[in-house]
């Protein structure tokens, strides 16, 4: 199952992706995220991000963020959060 990111990923969009995660996180298939609509991310949905990665990969789960934006990646490496892409 992937869920697909929204365009805007702004501190009132990170409740519903965490709450994506948890549910992706109950299936036993890998996490994989779809960004390739993201126009806009902040902090917060970066921090729900990696922690989701964190989780999974204490989990023994793959965690992959599929077709990133360039908005979303050059976020992410300005915000320090560039090994959200890492294998």
């Amino acid at each position: 199952m992937t869920l697909s990111l929204v365009s805007v990923l702004d501190t009132p969009a990170a409740t519903p992706l965490r709450r994506g995660l948890l549910r992706l996180a109950e299936t036993a298939e890998p996490i994989q995220l779809d960004g390739s609509a993201v126009d806009r991310v902040g902090t917060a949905c970066l921090q729900v991000l990696s922690a989701g990665q964190a989780a999974a990969r204490h989990a023994g789960r793959e965690f992959r963020i599929a077709d990133p934006s360039p908005a979303l990646v050059e976020m992410a490496t300005l915000a320090g959060f560039d090994d959200l892409f890492a294998a």
